[in-house]
């Protein structure tokens, strides 16, 4: 029974209970506004002139642009600079465009190569670029044999006769105009971090000398760039002057960033989000051809699939035409080789495989592998949605046959360890590939040559004719072309008739980017994968004509 005054005592609490929630709704109240005005006032201009936002869909796994040999290629281009650029195009036509030399020539029997550098050149850590640097780096990549160090097999020594000239010499005729032009293994480095070790570029270091340097680096998140003042390109006001990588493995994210301008650009977009951005008013969506081509590697020397009529039974349970039209929806053509369209040395004649169940039932019969035990596993990359449903299509089509196919999906950096390793690799594994420089080789010797240690060979595919097929059209290439190009089209039907891998699509590069983002358009290079940020630069007024596409690289 209550008495009078706890009748009041409880009903001064609930006063003070109904003070207390008012309270607390006008303070979430508060923080509601807050949240809405710094909300706005983020993105109340997305067209910031100093700042371009680039929605990546996976970090940088090595700074060090000596090994660094995948996605790291984004900032490391805007960080480093080679001896000269490759601008080339879908047709083969090139010529080049000078970077940190002004000028190259050949000798006669194409075994010295001088270069005549800019002078006047600093590194981010204010070391002057002399031919010093050249040397260092080369040597540097040479000595560490990781990443592309394959590129310059044919340098025997490099000579430096005053700090504006270097000379390379050769052990045999090589391309050293294309090899250092390449986009990776070609960065040329502050010779003050030449001698540091791996622990110093994986805590994110670098020193190049291109227009931007390394701010900072918040792993798995945000790398930042910000103008090197002292560029010798100079500063003119449109250029960007800082450059946010936004670090995004969900595809349905970047998206997402675009949509409420939180990013200016986004790449690897789902090809099926991309014919909707294209009715969306605030979004672009530019589209080229690339030298991107997409595949599965097949484990050939992992059991069962050491078996070849098991591996010629998977090619033909995967529905190529599906993929194209359904999974890429068009951004895409059926690849006809194991090199990528565009590209000189490439077999045009291989006799494709075909998807046919039928023929997978009788190749798979004919292995006498008993299919109630097959488990095989697939890896690949999460954060790229076609390869997820790729996958998929294909572990249904193989289920059709009687083989159980377990999908292992993963980021880059972690599936490419394990898929390194015999003992951990998956029997099918995800790749893209995209070349270091304008070679047939570079597909052929990255992807497929016998490697020790094994880089990104991740079929396990080891082959004596192949390899001697791919070394000689290597060395070829500089004073035999039609030579060379036989020898690449013959390792190519060697990776065909071992069905290597299930060879899917070449590749159409997808970006989208706010059309507030009022930068100009660049001018599209299959021969690189970055973009080069200061050849963007907003316009001051959207409407003018006659405006000249900026290249990406």
């Amino acid at each position: 029974m209550q008495v009078p005054g706890d009748r009041k005592r409880g009903a001064g609490q609930r006063e003070q209970t109904a003070l207390l929630k008012l309270f607390q709704w006008k303070i979430l109240l508060v923080v509601f506004f807050i949240l809405i005005f710094l909300n706005c006032k983020k993105y109340q201009n997305p067209g910031d002139p100093n700042t371009i936002v680039y929605a990546m869909y996976e970090d940088v796994k090595d700074w060090d642009p000596a090994v660094a040999f995948s996605l790291e290629v984004l900032p490391l281009a805007n960080i480093y600079e080679p001896l000269h650029w490759y601008t080339g195009d879908s047709s083969g036509g090139y010529h080049f465009r000078p970077g940190l030399a002004k000028s190259f020539q050949k000798s006669a029997d194409g075994l010295n190569w001088t270069f005549q550098l800019r002078s006047n050149v600093k590194f981010h850590d204010g070391t002057d670029f002399t031919s010093l640097a050249v040397k260092k780096t080369i040597e540097r990549v040479q000595r560490l044999g990781r990443g592309a160090a394959f590129i310059w097999a044919a340098v025997r020594d490099v000579e430096t006769p005053d700090d504006t000239t270097v000379v390379f010499k050769l052990s045999y005729p090589a391309p050293i105009d294309l090899i250092a032009a390449s986009q990776y293994s070609a960065w040329i480095m502050s010779p003050a971090i030449a001698d540091c070790t791996d622990s110093y570029f994986l805590r994110g270091n670098a020193s190049g000398t291109g227009p931007y340097k390394l701010d900072y680096w918040e792993q798995d998140n945000e790398i930042a760039l910000k103008k090197f003042d002292q560029y010798w390109g100079g500063w003119p006001k449109e250029h960007f002057e800082n450059v946010k990588l936004k670090l995004v493995s969900e595809p349905a994210t970047r998206v997402q960033l675009i949509r409420t301008g939180e990013a200016d650009f986004a790449g690897v977009i789902p090809p099926e989000n991309i014919a909707a951005m294209k009715h969306n008013p605030e979004v672009e969506v530019v589209t080229y051809d690339s030298w991107r081509n997409a595949m599965f590697l097949l484990n050939v020397s992992k059991p069962p699939l050491n078996d070849p009529l098991l591996r010629r039974a998977i090619l033909h349970a995967f529905d190529y035409e599906a993929a194209i039209e359904h999974i890429y929806h068009g951004y895409a053509e059926r690849a006809t080789a194991p090199v990528a369209k565009g590209m000189w040395g490439r077999a045009e004649n291989l006799t494709q495989p075909t998807f046919d169940l039928e023929k997978a039932r009788s190749y798979l019969a004919k292995s006498n592998i008993d299919a109630d035990k097959l488990n095989l596993e697939m890896a690949y990359v999460s954060s790229v949605d076609a390869y997820h449903k790729c996958a998929m299509m294909l572990q249904n089509n193989l289920a059709q046959i009687g083989i159980d196919l377990e999908l292992k999906p993963g980021m880059w950096n972690v599936i490419w360890e394990d898929a390194k390793k015999l003992e951990s690799a998956p029997h099918i594994q995800s790749m893209v590939w995209w070349p270091s420089y304008a070679t047939p080789g570079d597909w052929l010797a990255g992807l497929f040559r016998t490697q020790q240690p094994n880089l990104f060979n991740l079929s396990h595919y080891s082959n004596p004719a192949f390899d001697a097929a791919v070394d000689e059209a290597m060395i070829l290439e500089g004073t035999n072309l039609e030579k060379s190009t036989q020898l690449y089209q013959s390792a190519q039907e060697m990776l065909y008739n071992d069905a290597a891998a299930i060879f899917v699509a070449d590749l159409k590069v997808r970006l989208v980017k706010r059309k507030s983002a009022r930068f100009r358009q660049f001018r599209p290079n299959p021969a690189y994968e970055a973009i080069y940020f200061y050849n963007l630069y907003r316009d001051k007024n959207p409407l003018e004509e006659n405006h000249k596409p900026a290249e990406t690289l």
